[in-house]
């Protein structure tokens, strides 16, 4: 498992990257990652929705889950 400063890099990474990131099925794919204060944002393409999530909310799903996915997120 990564550190949480590698955790914050890869979530840095995202923002600077521009890639769209496409969801484990391919039916929608994850795209225009930018962070305010303490939260992540981003657009979930197909259909167009817009997130935002807790950065420390995403490093204890990882802790405990070491993966993020669709279902883990929404139950946050």
């Amino acid at each position: 498992m990564k550190s949480k400063n590698e955790f914050l890099e890869m979530v840095y990474a995202l923002r600077e990257s521009g890639k769209r990131i496409a969801s484990k099925t391919k039916k929608a794919f994850y795209s225009g990652f930018r962070i305010e204060g303490d939260k992540l944002h981003f657009y979930r393409e197909g259909p167009q929705t817009e997130w935002t999530l807790n950065i420390e909310d995403l490093w204890k799903v990882y802790c405990t889950q070491e993966f993020i996915n669709t279902s883990v997120v929404k139950k946050l």
